[in-house]
């Protein structure tokens, strides 16, 4: 499996429109993967004219065009529910743990946070993780989770982190997989998505997950 990962994350060819926005070719039936304890034990190096930032207004409204040019949803009054829905939940802990990567112009290139996994009890999770189109194939979403679980690790120790994802963003789950995470399977069910998963991509991409 390690070898036709590493296949596919060295085809440019194969992966440059893949990571752009989801492969709705696939299923978007719900797959938890988990990642375990130690953590990153420091910040990542972003690459030259790229930092960290906090959310302000301006970054918000480009995170919300984000989810639309992504497919993530189909336009920006879905984009806007999504975003009321986590601010309506708790919104200082969705600002305290989201973190952006901007642009030597300050827009808005990346972004990934934390948010209760509320399957698992005081279970956390990556949530909204992406990368802008024009900001791709920098490392900038690799940056941007091991932002997520080098914090993680810090506020809470000790523990597992968790992220939901899809068959559809399969070229996410191989960087998912890079960085340590596995899948999650507790139940038959979730076996059995993780299983048809494996299958599709396999006989769509000729690589294993």
């Amino acid at each position: 499996m390690k070898m036709a990962r590493e296949n596919a994350a060295n085809n440019p060819l194969k992966m440059r429109n893949r990571i752009t926005r989801l492969d709705h070719a696939y299923s978007d039936e719900k797959l938890i993967m988990i990642k375990n304890p130690p953590m990153p034990p420091g910040l990542p190096i972003l690459v030259e004219d790229y930092q960290f930032a906090q959310p302000d207004s301006k970054l918000i409204v480009q995170w919300k065009q984000a989810l639309v040019d992504l497919d993530f949803v189909q336009n920006l009054d879905e984009a806007e529910f999504q975003w009321q829905r986590m601010v309506k939940v708790d919104e200082k802990f969705l600002l305290d743990h989201l973190y952006m990567i901007v642009d030597a112009k300050g827009n808005l290139a990346c972004s990934a946070g934390l948010w209760p996994y509320k399957e698992v009890k005081n279970g956390m999770r990556l949530h909204w993780v992406f990368t802008v189109p024009a900001h791709q194939h920098k490392g900038l979403a690799r940056s941007a989770v091991q932002k997520c679980c080098y914090e993680f690790g810090k506020e809470f120790k000790n523990q597992p982190i968790y992220l939901s994802t899809q068959a559809s963003s399969w070229p996410a789950i191989v960087l998912y997989e890079s960085e340590g995470f596995e899948p999650y399977t507790p139940t038959p069910q979730a076996k059995q998505a993780w299983d048809q998963a494996r299958k599709q991509i396999l006989q769509g991409e000729q690589i294993q997950i």
